[in-house]
């Protein structure tokens, strides 16, 4: 073998070996890795975050962040929610700093949702959805997903959603995603990753919600090097509904064939 060829094969192994190290010292002791999901409204990934936490057993970290900024911000969801990309969930955190005073600045809200974002890395057994958590976590540390749909199907399962046509979602949906592209370039510096940042890039109108999950389940050993334990704690009510409303929103999507009509 050619010995620039194998000098590289070092470097690269070598590099490989370093980042899994880090990763490891960035997590608490008995902690698997967290998965981060990013997604574009309309394409389902909140659907697929829920499916991955429950056969995880992890805990989901959806919009509900934002109601633990304004706990320990000291300030009401409601003005949490204007600072935030989107509204909000529930949900219960560790290790966040305290913000004294009824007033959250833009820039004070950025510092605890990175610290809040952080420290659920650290803590591990998490899915996080959004928020930016793709832009902090680390390589090895967490897989990273992107979840896309082709426009026409996701400006038709907003519309189903929203209960209004699909001029209006349209509308809507190039509202929802102005305010999060200002949302990553105020807090980042940037509207959005680079596609290599990404270790799995799923195209909802190409694969099921349950196909999905499954691919993210064998990226996950892949990527991390930890073999995930499924859980086997039986499906409470929130999942029966979660289920019925990941039914709703398959029916909603449009066939392939749909989409070139």
């Amino acid at each position: 073998m050619d010995t620039n060829r194998m000098e590289s094969l070092v470097k690269a192994y070598a590099s490989t070996v370093r980042l899994t190290r880090e990763s490891k010292r960035n997590l608490r002791v008995g902690a698997l890795p967290a998965i981060v999901i990013s997604r574009e409204v309309g394409s389902g990934g909140r659907f697929i975050a829920a499916e991955l936490a429950h056969a995880l057993g992890f805990k989901l970290c959806d919009k509900s962040i934002v109601e633990v900024i304004a706990s320990h911000g000291g300030v009401p969801v409601e003005f949490v929610h204007k600072l935030d990309e989107h509204a909000t969930d529930t949900l219960s955190l560790f290790g966040v700093g305290l913000i004294s005073g009824p007033f959250l600045s833009a820039g004070e809200f950025g510092t605890l949702l990175k610290k809040t974002i952080n420290d659920l890395l650290e803590e591990g057994s998490v899915v996080i959805v959004g928020r930016g958590s793709a832009f902090l976590a680390k390589p090895r540390m967490a897989l990273r997903v992107r979840i896309i749909a082709p426009m026409a199907m996701r400006v038709h399962n907003l519309a189903a959603y929203l209960k209004c046509d699909e001029a209006h979602a349209a509308k809507e949906m190039q509202k929802l995603e102005s305010d999060r592209d200002r949302f990553h370039k105020q807090l980042f510096g940037s509207t959005e990753l680079q596609a290599e940042t990404y270790d799995l890039s799923i195209n909802t109108a190409t694969v099921s919600i349950e196909e999905a999950t499954k691919l993210c389940l064998s990226a996950y050993e892949m990527v991390t090097g930890v073999k995930p334990k499924m859980s086997q704690e039986p499906r409470d009510q929130r999942l029966i509904d979660k289920e019925k409303t990941e039914s709703d929103f398959n029916t909603l999507c449009l066939r392939k064939s749909d989409l070139h009509k």
